[in-house]
């Protein structure tokens, strides 16, 4: 979907649903959804009705971005510890593109 990605380049100016929804192609009701979790967790900030600002942490999920790397990748390590230490589960570092690559665009 690249959610990200289109409020990035809105250069951190307050974004529309309806904006959002037309640069990603995603259903409105889906996006405002989405973006109203993220607004909760602190990645977005809904400054009115439909209308957000991408805070600073946002841009650590915009594609291509070193710190989307990082965070993936301290991502997949915590993934593995729990299924090595926790679950009983021997699990290498490469298990996740199995499951990443069936993940839907959406």
């Amino acid at each position: 979907m690249k959610l990200f990605d289109a409020a990035a380049k809105m250069n951190g100016g307050e974004v529309q649903l309806e904006q959002l929804a037309a640069a990603t192609g995603a259903d409105p009701l889906l996006i405002i959804r989405i973006v109203q979790i993220y607004a909760g967790m602190g990645v977005f900030k809904e400054v009115r009705k439909h209308t957000f600002i991408s805070t600073l942490l946002a841009t650590t999920f915009v594609v291509g971005s070193p710190l989307t790397d990082a965070v993936t990748h301290i991502f997949v390590d915590l993934v593995v510890g729990f299924c090595n230490k926790l679950m009983n589960v021997s699990v290498n570092r490469t298990f996740h593109i199995g499951i990443l690559s069936r993940l839907p665009e959406y």
